[in-house]
């Protein structure tokens, strides 16, 4: 038998509440400290079962943070070819891409640049090429069009001399790594 810390009443020793005033015993009382521990122990048991869950039963499916390497002229995964060819009032930039690389590209974006004989900015265009599998060519076509008007005298492509081809964005996604 033990007493009550408030009334003194005599009580079990294994009850957590005083039958005599009501009050909780203090062996008993859930405090602060035990909710937070309580709290980050429940937190760590969850964040333990969910990576149990993704890293083995549904790591296949599941890709958490694909890294995204993007393409640098420098590493010759990407090969362009590519010239020019002429109509009375067009003028096109026609070539291919080629991925010589093992990589799936999720996303390639080529720019076409055309300069006049100051190497003033003609034009821009940009084509969105889109997945490029390994080994796989891709066809592109950039379009200058020549305008007549006197409204847009940029366009005329008399002031035409000379064009840049170039990857402006391309990325392939890299699977994260396993930690366990």
């Amino acid at each position: 038998m033990d007493k009550c810390e408030f009334c003194h009443g005599e009580i079990e020793s294994d009850v957590k509440k005083c039958r005599h005033c009501g009050e909780w015993l203090k062996k008993w009382k859930y405090t602060p400290t035990k909710q937070i521990s309580t709290l980050v122990i429940g937190l760590a048991f969850y964040y333990l079962l969910t990576q149990i869950i993704a890293n083995h039963f549904i790591k296949d499916r599941l890709d958490f943070f694909p890294k995204k390497v993007f393409y640098s002229e420098s590493s010759n995964e990407l090969a362009l070819e590519f010239t020019e060819q002429r109509t009375k009032d067009h003028l096109y930039v026609v070539g291919t891409i080629t991925n010589k690389s093992s990589h799936r590209y999720e996303s390639v974006d080529i720019g076409t640049t055309y300069f006049d004989d100051k190497n003033q900015i003609l034009d821009y265009e940009q084509e969105y090429i889109g997945t490029l599998e390994p080994g796989k060519t891709h066809k592109f076509k950039s379009d200058f069009t020549c305008c007549s008007s006197k409204k847009d005298q940029s366009r005329d492509y008399t002031k035409y001399k000379r064009f840049e081809v170039q990857i402006e964005d391309a990325y392939y996604e890299v699977p994260r790594k396993e930690k366990f």
